[in-house]
């Protein structure tokens, strides 16, 4: 085996001074001296590449630690939902540390939307609007106007138990002052499946007006009017009374982000001290909510 120090075999008139090499023949000395250059060369070149393997371990490491730690910290809703007029709401993503976005597919968050307004669909998408290279991440659903109050989110329902008493105006003069339970409503063309238990006070007021049933296949709206009178109401008296419906007297659609993910649609939402491949952790816990505003 050879044997030669850190430099390998070191400068040619210090080897041939070896107690090994110095009685050999010039050209076996020659020979042993090219021998241990190259042995010297892969053993240096050997170590570098493990070095290298080494760094680009170590490196990886460090990625990967950075994207494990860049979670999302909150996502939330901001902005009015308003169901008639148009309008854009969003939700806003925030992560640990900056985030960007590679491919050209848009990222996109499903809602799921509780329909309890009367809108028409279940889920719908909130898509990637603004925010690479920052903390938070912008998505945007723009909602069109709607003058029938029946888009996918909605707020067109007036609830069983809403007492709507106070969008009332008028009396009946002469009726007994008592309960009347299942009042049948009219005035809207196409409703007539609503009644409510009122309550007749001894000014002739309607003090209680509380829905008990709730008019099928069709989207209230503010302004839409619903009318009593003493006949349907039974009290013996004469007059009507009619309830003209505000924004506050129906019940709108909640949207919710529990239990929902980033759909990165193809693209690539990624640690921005990273490289697009490798991939972050985009679950998280969200108990945010918005709720359609009839307006």
């Amino acid at each position: 085996m050879a044997v030669y120090t850190h430099d390998g075999p070191g400068d040619w008139r210090q080897f041939i001074l070896r107690e090994d090499v110095k009685n050999l023949p010039t050209m076996e000395q020659r020979s042993q001296f090219l021998k241990e250059s190259y042995e010297f060369e892969s053993f240096k070149n050997a170590q570098a590449f493990l070095q290298s393997n080494s760094l680009n371990s170590l490196n990886n490491q460090n990625h990967q630690g950075g994207n494990l730690k860049n979670k999302i910290l909150s996502a939330t809703y901001g902005g009015t939902f308003t169901s008639i007029s148009s309008n854009t709401t969003y939700i806003d993503v925030t992560f640990q540390e900056n985030v960007s976005i590679y491919g050209s597919g848009v990222p996109f968050i499903e809602i799921v939307n509780g329909q309890q307004g009367g809108g028409s669909l279940a889920n719908f998408p909130y898509a990637y609007a603004s925010g690479a290279d920052s903390k938070t991440l912008r998505f945007t659903h723009v909602h069109p106007e709607t003058i029938n109050n029946d888009g996918g989110a909605a707020a067109n329902v007036i609830a069983v138990g809403n007492d709507l008493a106070g969008s009332a105006t008028g009396t009946i003069s002469g009726g007994a002052a008592a309960p009347y339970n299942g009042v049948p409503f009219t005035g809207v063309a196409g409703v007539s499946d609503i009644v409510a238990d009122c309550i007749l006070d001894g000014g002739g007021v309607l003090s209680e007006i509380s829905f008990v049933s709730q008019a099928t296949a069709y989207a209230f709206k503010p302004g839409d009017v619903l009318t009593i009178d003493a006949a349907a109401l039974g009290s013996g008296g004469t007059g009507t009374i009619t309830v003209t419906i505000a924004a506050n007297d129906l019940t709108g659609d909640i949207l919710t982000l529990v239990g929902t993910s980033i759909d990165e649609n193809g693209s690539e939402i990624y640690n921005s001290a990273n490289n697009p491949g490798a991939q972050l952790d985009l679950s998280y816990t969200s108990n945010s909510t918005l709720t359609v505003v009839a307006s």
